[in-house]
């Protein structure tokens, strides 16, 4: 099971070194963790472990969950060692067949940014491991700055007996900057 993990993510990086760029691709590691319990929904997504980006981001709102997954309205704040902006975030899961999940993200900086992450995925199950493959595409406008919009390949295992999740996404960057290989950490409470 970790072998089969270790080797879809080496196909990432991998694939991931042709692929034209304005460089080598960067590597970022979000830790992430969401909670949900009863009506309450949140997450702290903190500072990539990796880079020079210290930017935080702390949620807290509702959630209302359906039959096929959950819809979340939140408010929170997105902090950099130079300033804390207040954000307003939808976040949505749906699962409308045992062949598809759809995910979205959508959220806007009060100081007159925007960013939206959506993936669309297929579960996959290999003995005992559960995987999400598919694809994911965030866009994000910030003051001052042009529009970006990056895409690229998505991966997740489940670590069986935990509430961990372990994501890998290889990301074409729009414009000038290098593409990324991204891993995100989810613990999910």
């Amino acid at each position: 099971m970790r072998n089969l993990y270790s080797a879809l993510l080496s196909a990432i990086i991998i694939f991931g070194c042709f692929i034209p760029s304005h460089g080598q691709p960067n590597i970022e590691v979000r830790p992430m963790a969401h909670i949900q319990e009863g009506k309450f929904a949140a997450w702290i997504l903190v500072p990539d472990v990796v880079s020079k980006d210290r930017a935080a981001l702390l949620l807290a709102g509702t959630v209302i969950k359906t039959k096929s997954g959950w819809f979340e309205v939140l408010g929170g704040v997105f902090k950099t060692p130079e300033h804390l902006y207040p954000v307003a975030n939808l976040r949505a899961f749906n699962q409308p067949n045992k062949h598809l999940k759809l995910i979205t993200d959508i959220e806007y900086l009060f100081s007159g940014g925007f960013y939206g992450w959506s993936a669309i995925l297929t579960p996959i199950q290999i003995k005992k491991a559960a995987f999400d493959v598919g694809g994911n595409f965030e866009t994000f406008k910030s003051r001052g700055n042009s529009f970006g919009a990056d895409f690229g390949p998505y991966i997740s295992f489940k670590i069986p007996k935990t509430n961990l999740s372990l994501g890998t996404a290889y990301m074409f960057k729009h414009g000038q900057q290098n593409n990324a290989v991204r891993f995100y950490l989810v613990m999910n409470l």
